[in-house]
């Protein structure tokens, strides 16, 4: 089972290789930034939930 972590950070992995394929097959640079933008977006999430996940299990 993933991380809440892993999951968002694979996601971000995944829109980055989109952006790379739209921009190599010469696709409109809109699509492409829209793809870049959730790649930052789900890598910010995933760092996001490990500062909390570490918090959470540093309290018990």
């Amino acid at each position: 089972m993933k991380t809440p972590v892993g999951y968002r950070l694979e996601r971000a992995d995944n829109s980055l290789k989109e952006a790379e394929f739209l921009l190599s097959g010469n696709m409109s640079l809109e699509s492409v930034m829209n793809r870049l933008y959730y790649a930052m977006f789900y890598a910010a999430l995933g760092l996001l939930e490990e500062n909390i996940w570490e918090r959470q299990n540093a309290a018990m």
